[in-house]
């Protein structure tokens, strides 16, 4: 039965089980109820709802971003409730054995298998005692440790080999925690998984809490300083470069340093700027697409607000409306500014009233080639990368080396911020000998001592490691006649992008009726000398889909696993039918541009058993390029 309820920013929480309780056990929940609330600001729905849970046997997913309270109020509940706390983060480097426990090698060895030589984890301590078992950040951890969940939280009870049955003791409670914005490193959860929890969604509280935190956390009296520190940090969650903002740990440590340089030097303007960079920058995620450094956007922000925080709250000035509304004219004189700037060149303004878009490119273009020197200003600005793919034709040779080189870097930097994403614990595979991080199997090292004792008890040990399988990547684009303008800047994206992630076995190859390799599979060439060739190509030729294929599945056919990213806007009109080459591959996955028709493309990847994402413009890219590599 689903069940909705609100707080402050949309706190939702979702179970599927409600259960009348005695009133009795009503009072009793009441009086924890209050003892926990009493050292936690905010978050009264979400006790109750965790309380709630723990007492009906269920199992909790908390997901919100980083600095919502997660662990401040597990840690809370289970210290007043008086319920065995523990912690486990999850990455890759998590194997079922740490999760559920060991028995100790040495032990076993010199003694057999004794249920006293069994080394809890905390799993089973958990189970033991009703304990909280809590997993931060659960999307990082591999599926094979995920699965080891599913049998005491649907069954309330898991069976270790030689060691017997644990059965779980109420109120034994598995609480997850996942982070939705973040991308990097993590899995999809399981429906297995998701089936067998309950969801409860912490997002960011209100602002009168939040300043309640702060001034709670810091021991701060100066109100003025603690509003505007919230107000900044609240800022970063809503501007337009940010993928993620930052929670309120950054107003707690952007007071906390404030106060500390005061007592060093009053400068109030600079010393607050100063430590809203030092406590900001590292904590706010920017976009893949966005120009600007952590730096400078916190700065960005400082100047929207007005630029001197003692002025921001509560003051009116003679003539004028209040702070509030001088803010909201200041951002808006600021974003006019921008949408001005962002039309000049140099100190030239280009006419944005003209009727005809080719006339603005032509003029950039024309200023360009007249004054090269110009060009690193250019690129600095929000639209450059869409403005060059449109005047890349027009510029004179010199010019556009030179410009190839700035856009170059940039698409590299934004490709930075994509790669190294992909998942790739691989699986845990059974070999002979031991290493640092590797996990002994008892029972096949015994096998192997028993059979050959005469080579030691080190030499016989088997254990198991996680295997990466040599996977090879090929990304072929499309580059017929209707590829241009912002379409070749994403497929510029898109290649430094793979070329960051998979530094060495993969790739590149570009398409029309013909097939032209950038970089192969074994050529130590970097995302440089690739985008350089990209930029070099000329547009021609129809769509031959099923030749591209059959030339990338060709070039890694020798690696284990084989990978493909198609990226077109257009379906096949050459050679032969791709969708019985596509089927060849491990994982073919497709990108399509406009105009391309979706059904017709999204069946080679449905065929190549991979994914298919439809972009239309550069805010899409980023998120098709994760959706692929995943």
């Amino acid at each position: 039965m689903g069940n909705s309820m609100k707080k402050a920013e949309d706190s939702t929480v979702k179970c599927d089980t409600i259960r009348t309780i005695e009133p009795r056990e009503n009072t009793k929940m009441l009086t924890i109820f209050e003892k926990i609330r009493k050292g936690i600001v905010g978050r009264e729905i979400e006790i109750k709802s965790i309380l709630a849970a723990m007492e009906a046997g269920k199992h909790i997913l908390l997901e919100g971003p980083p600095g919502t309270s997660k662990s401040t109020v597990l840690r809370r509940i289970a210290r007043e409730t008086n319920v065995p706390f523990y912690i486990v983060e999850g990455n890759i480097d998590l194997t079922p054995a740490k999760l559920v426990g060991h028995f100790n090698p040495a032990k076993v060895m010199e003694d057999s298998y004794q249920p006293e030589y069994f080394e809890k984890g905390p799993l089973t301590m958990a189970m033991e005692v009703g304990g909280i078992l809590y997993i931060e950040e659960f999307n990082r951890m591999p599926a094979d440790v995920s699965n080891v969940l599913i049998s005491p939280m649907e069954e309330g009870e898991i069976s270790i080999p030689r060691y017997g049955v644990v059965k779980a003791v109420r109120p034994f409670t598995v609480i997850a925690s996942q982070n939705p914005y973040d991308d990097v490193g993590t899995v999809r959860v399981s429906r297995a998984f998701l089936d067998r929890i309950c969801l409860i969604k912490m997002n960011y509280q209100s602002e009168d809490e939040e300043r309640e935190i702060v001034r709670v956390r810091t021991g701060g009296s100066d109100h003025e300083t603690i509003a505007f520190a919230v107000k900044m940090v609240r800022k970063t969650r809503e501007h337009p470069d940010l993928k993620m903002g930052a929670s309120v740990r950054g107003a707690i440590d952007l007071v906390d340093i404030f106060i500390g340089m005061q007592k060093i030097a009053e400068q109030s303007n600079t010393n607050f700027l100063v430590a809203a960079q030092m406590a900001l920058s590292n904590k706010i995620w920017l976009n893949e697409m966005a120009s600007k450094t952590p730096d400078q956007l916190i700065e960005e922000i400082w100047t929207n607000l007005g630029g001197r925080h003692k002025e921001f709250h509560g003051r009116k000035k003679k003539g004028k409306t209040d702070s509030a509304s001088n803010q909201d004219v200041q951002e808006t004189e600021v974003s006019e500014k921008k949408k001005s700037d962002d039309r000049r060149v140099g100190g030239q303004f280009l006419d944005d009233e003209l009727d005809i878009e080719y006339s603005y490119f032509y003029q950039v273009a024309s200023y360009l080639n007249a004054h090269p020197e110009e060009l690193p200003q250019f690129f600095e600005k929000q639209d450059s990368l869409e403005v060059f793919a449109n005047i890349f034709g027009m510029l004179k040779h010199d010019v556009r080396a030179m410009a190839v080189k700035i856009a170059s870097r940039l698409i590299i930097k934004i490709a930075k911020q994509i790669a190294d994403t992909g998942y790739r614990s691989g699986q845990l595979k059974l070999v002979r000998g031991f290493t640092d991080g590797a996990e002994i199997e008892l029972d096949r090292s015994l096998e192997k001592y028993a059979e050959e004792p005469d080579r030691g008890v080190v030499d016989n040990l088997m254990s198991y490691r996680r295997h990466r399988e040599r996977n090879a990547f090929v990304m072929m684009f499309d580059h017929s006649y209707s590829m241009k303008g912002m379409k070749i800047i994403l497929a510029a994206i898109t290649a430094a992008s793979i070329a960051q992630h998979f530094k060495n076995d993969y790739a590149i190859l570009a398409f029309s009726n013909q097939v032209s390799f950038l970089k192969g599979i074994e050529e130590p060439t970097g995302p440089e000398e690739v985008l350089e060739k990209l930029f070099a190509l000329e547009l021609r030729g129809d769509t031959d889909i099923r030749l591209a294929l059959e030339r990338g599945l060709r070039h890694i056919d020798k690696f284990e696993r084989k990978m493909g990213l198609l990226l077109t806007d257009g379906a096949w009109n050459q050679g032969g039918n791709p969708l019985q080459v596509a089927v060849k591959f491990d994982k073919l996955s497709v990108i399509g541009f406009p105009p391309v028709k979706q059904e017709k493309i999204r069946q080679l990847a449905l065929k190549g058993k991979g994914n298919f994402c439809f972009v239309e413009d550069e805010k899409g890219i980023a998120g098709a390029i994760l959706n692929c590599l995943s």
